[in-house]
């Protein structure tokens, strides 16, 4: 028996293009070893930026009733968080900061208007009981629930990546799910290969340390599915990739 993983990028609202990618990681699933114990990860930044975050949620939701043959993960990113501290804390500064990052490419209003909440004033308290009002509950309590990291053989899961001087034991939330610099940097081997996204990159990256899922979704490029043995080689990793409908958003600086 082997382990084979199947990490998905960040999603942000395309749920089209999810559900197609899921149709190819299901089809690659049904040519393994029926004795291979596989695995299911995306990586956070389920919500934002596309048209239907929403969707994307309840799909994640569904996830281990598409596949039950699969370990499911779903791992919480910044965008999930910021969420939710706009919900539970109530909190001013982050809700609009959430919000009006949309008008860069954020995508918070983009959230709100998926489920169904129109022409939301720009004020703090008005986004916070759009929040409160149009998102349900059980969405609430899963997006609260999910793992900022996950760690399985030779692999350690996160959104954004973690800490190089931390322990992988001892990493903080905020640094799983929002940090760049200096884990970016970072060329030296890890305590276990690093799987993440958060970064947007125009294919995504396979490094001998790290493999960054983010394909640009956010922006209009790529959803791609990374298909890891369960001993990493570089060379022996397996993409899945689904182009984004429509004219990309994309930002050279980004790269």
């Amino acid at each position: 028996m082997s382990k084979i993983y199947y990490v998905i990028g960040d999603v942000h609202g395309r749920d089209k293009e999810f559900e197609t990618l899921l149709s190819l990681v299901e089809a690659d699933m049904q040519k393994q070893p029926s004795e291979n114990d596989i695995f299911l990860i995306q990586i956070g930044d389920l919500i934002d930026r596309g048209p239907a975050s929403k969707a994307v949620v309840e799909r994640c939701m569904a996830l281990e009733t598409q596949f039950p043959k699969a370990k499911v993960v779903v791992i919480k990113g910044n965008h999930e968080q910021a969420l939710l501290d706009a919900y539970e804390k109530q909190d001013e500064h982050q809700a609009h900061l959430w919000f009006r990052h949309a008008h860069g490419h954020g995508g918070g209003i983009r959230t709100l208007e998926s489920y169904g909440a129109m022409n939301v004033e720009d004020s703090p308290k008005e986004i916070i009981k759009a929040v409160q009002k149009y998102i349900p509950q059980n969405h609430i309590n899963y997006l609260t629930h999910l793992p900022t990291s996950f760690a399985d053989g030779n692999y350690f899961f996160a959104h954004a990546g973690v800490d190089p001087e931390v322990p992988l034991s001892e990493q903080k939330d905020d640094d799983l799910i929002d940090i760049r610099h200096p884990f970016l940097m970072y060329e030296k081997p890890f305590e276990k290969v690093i799987v993440h996204g958060h970064t947007p990159r125009r294919n995504g990256e396979i490094l001998p340390n790290r493999v960054n899922t983010d394909a640009g979704a956010g922006y209009g490029l790529h959803l791609k599915c990374f298909i890891l043995p369960e001993t990493y080689v570089p060379e022996q990793v397996r993409v899945l990739a689904v182009t984004i409908e429509g004219i990309p958003d994309w930002d050279d600086s980004l790269t």
